[in-house]
């Protein structure tokens, strides 16, 4: 669909229109003061690997998770996302298990909220992602429920933020699909931009040029357990309109898949899946590749 008729189909309902245009001006403001999260932006541009940790599924294991915490930043790790698409309750018990584990440390990473619900906002962070989905916007139009949960949503972790006095960095989140469903996918109901085929790059480039401007943070999603796809390229279109290092995170597994995606830039990369799965006695070792190929990709661009 271009993006002239994803306009025109806005237009047809005068109250989701408004909605929309209330979700996107609030996500300007924030990112307009960028002031108030400059320093952190800089963090998360030049982190290399950054370590995503879901509530859910860290909190059926937290001792494994925070010692996977620790390892990560043993190994230069400065920053880490908590935060998922799922999962509510869980939150405030990860980040107090992980700043436990990580007191003794010498570096202090910057634990940095990236809520599926404002439940995922919570005291212990150091600040907080807020997700403007410019995908969500065609969910709106045809899901009612899906459209007042998400907008509710989308204004509270704002309000809580706020109350928290924790700093808000927003980012716009772009879903890809390679294959099948994602459970973020299955939870808003976006479907995501497929990247399967030789033309991915140039079709995925495509998709998302209307929604870059200078100054997004953006996250280039592929998705939980997803194959390798290089979205490397997509991300130079990305930054070459938005002038700022997008992450990109989905199907990271081997030193190989981080050479490709950073062989122009170095890009950060998100780490979800594959801290998950890896025992904590490989984990270490597992890091130790992945950001030797990120650093020799660095040195080089």
């Amino acid at each position: 669909m271009s993006y002239s008729l994803e306009n025109e189909r806005r237009k047809q309902d005068p109250a989701i229109e408004a909605l929309i245009a209330r979700i996107d001006g609030a996500y300007r403001s924030v990112r307009d003061e960028q002031s108030f999260y400059a320093e952190h932006l800089k963090r998360i541009e030049r982190a290399g690997l950054i370590m995503v940790i879901d509530p859910e599924k860290a909190f059926e294991d937290l001792p494994k998770t925070a010692e996977k915490a620790r390892i990560a930043v043993e190994r230069g790790m400065e920053v880490i996302f908590v935060g998922g698409s799922t999962g509510k309750d869980e939150a405030g018990k990860v980040v107090s298990a992980v700043k436990a584990t990580l007191e003794s440390s010498q570096v202090t990473p910057l634990l940095i909220g990236f809520p599926g619900s404002s439940e995922q906002v919570v005291p212990g962070l150091d600040a907080c992602l807020l997700l403007y989905l410019p995908q969500i916007f065609d969910v709106f139009r045809t899901d009612q429920r899906r459209r007042d949960y998400f907008a509710r949503e989308y204004f509270r972790i704002i309000e809580k933020c706020s109350k928290l006095n924790l700093p808000l960095i927003p980012l716009k989140y772009i879903l890809f699909s390679a294959g099948e469903p994602t459970s973020v996918e299955m939870v808003t109901g976006i479907k995501g931009i497929n990247v399967c085929g030789d033309d991915h790059i140039e079709r995925g480039s495509v998709r998302v040029t209307p929604w870059c401007q200078e100054g997004d943070l953006v996250f280039l999603e592929l998705g939980s357990g997803a194959e390798p796809v290089n979205l490397g390229p997509i991300a130079e279109t990305v930054y070459s309109l938005t002038k700022v290092m997008p992450i990109v995170s989905g199907g990271i597994k081997t030193p190989d898949n981080v050479r490709a995606i950073t062989e122009n830039l170095p890009f950060p990369l998100g780490l979800g899946t594959l801290g998950e799965e890896a025992r904590s006695e490989d984990f270490g070792e597992l890091l130790e590749g992945l950001s030797e190929a990120h650093s020799r990709n660095s040195a080089v661009s």
